[in-house]
């Protein structure tokens, strides 16, 4: 047999030659009067075909439909039958899997003037029950089963049936979150989502990570992350810091007069408290002593320590000691020099009176 021809027609299949073109060329210098090339192809979607030799096995559930199709070139009609997990080895038709090849148990199908063809297979609808397993879809293009395959052109395409099956998720199970601040009143907000002022219970929550922030006038908003647990009631209690600030004021030496902002506030050491954040003026005064001011900053939720130094600098020119000051001049002699002081004068006073 000279191999040219079958060359050349292969090499028209491989140009994308109309295969009506190719078979009679084939035919003609072969002298063969009839070419039967069965090509089964297996097809994903309408747009593209898949060679079923070099396909992976359809895979759907039992009940689907499943489309089987591809080319049959030199045969009018193909023929399909099944073999699988407990069918007879020589195969059974498609619509009726109680009805082996022996008996004529085959699904024939018509070939298209283009040569190709085409079979919807109802897996929920083939007279009986198909197990869960990979089936052959065997396609001849004469009617004979398994066993007598040898003088036949055949392909086969592989289909997986599942089970189809119903999948449950856990139940879950909801938490709750109570939450308490000192001072009460202050608006809850959830993730966002208000919720009503502490104390409060927020029930039906499901497990997971949640912001909690509280928001009171007059306080800082705190915020807190909370892990809530299926089926728990989680509490959280949250001490509110104050949105103003505090200044704890003292001076050296002690006792000296405080004033903020021009208002007295009272004798230091002093504690003062609800201040306004921001810059406040502080002012500490001494019994003969020039006024010391300083500027101060107040900062929300913290208690900031002030110590005002007076120094001998600070001391009013009329208030300076003097000699020539005999009260002030005596309060700054030693003790025992100021008696003595004291004794001559009063002997003094006495001789002159004798």
């Amino acid at each position: 047999m000279n191999p040219e021809p079958a060359k050349e027609y292969e090499s028209s299949l491989r140009e994308n030659l109309p295969v009506t073109r190719a078979r009679s060329l084939f035919s003609r210098q072969m002298g063969i009067q009839r070419l039967t090339t069965l090509t089964i192809l297996l097809l994903a979607a309408a747009s593209f075909c898949i060679p079923a030799q070099a396909a992976q096995a359809k895979e759907t559930y039992l009940g689907d439909m499943v489309t089987l199709s591809g080319y049959s070139y030199g045969s009018d009609t193909v023929y399909l039958f099944l073999t699988g997990p407990n069918l007879p080895v020589n195969g059974v038709a498609l619509d009726n899997i109680n009805r082996p090849t022996e008996q004529g148990g085959f699904t024939a199908v018509d070939v298209n003037s283009d040569g190709s063809w085409s079979y919807k297979w109802y897996t929920g609808q083939t007279g009986g029950k198909l197990d869960a397993g990979t089936y052959a879809v065997w396609v001849v293009d004469r009617p004979v089963g398994r066993s007598n395959l040898g003088t036949t052109d055949y392909s086969t395409i592989a289909v997986n049936l599942q089970q189809p099956g119903i999948s449950v998720g856990s139940p879950t199970v909801p938490g709750g979150l109570t939450v308490n601040s000192t001072p009460a009143g202050a608006n809850l907000f959830l993730n966002g989502k208000y919720e009503g002022t502490t104390p409060v219970t927020v029930p039906n929550l499901d497990p997971g990570t949640y912001v909690a922030t509280l928001s009171r006038s007059g306080f800082l908003n705190q915020s807190n992350q909370v892990e809530i647990q299926a089926g728990a009631l989680t509490t959280l209690s949250v001490p509110l810091l104050s949105a103003n600030g505090t200044l704890w004021v003292t001076t050296v030496p002690i006792g000296g007069s405080i004033s903020i902002d021009g208002t007295d506030a009272g004798i230091a050491p002093v504690l003062l408290t609800n201040l306004i954040p921001g810059n406040h003026t502080l002012i500490a005064s001494l019994p003969g002593v020039s006024p010391v001011q300083e500027t101060v900053r107040v900062i929300g939720g913290a208690t900031i320590p002030v110590s005002i130094t007076v120094t001998k600098e600070n001391l009013t020119f009329e208030h300076q000691a003097s000699p020539t000051n005999p009260v002030l001049f005596a309060g700054v002699l030693p003790s025992g020099i100021f008696a003595c002081v004291i004794v001559v004068f009063l002997l003094g006073c006495r001789k002159w009176q004798t």
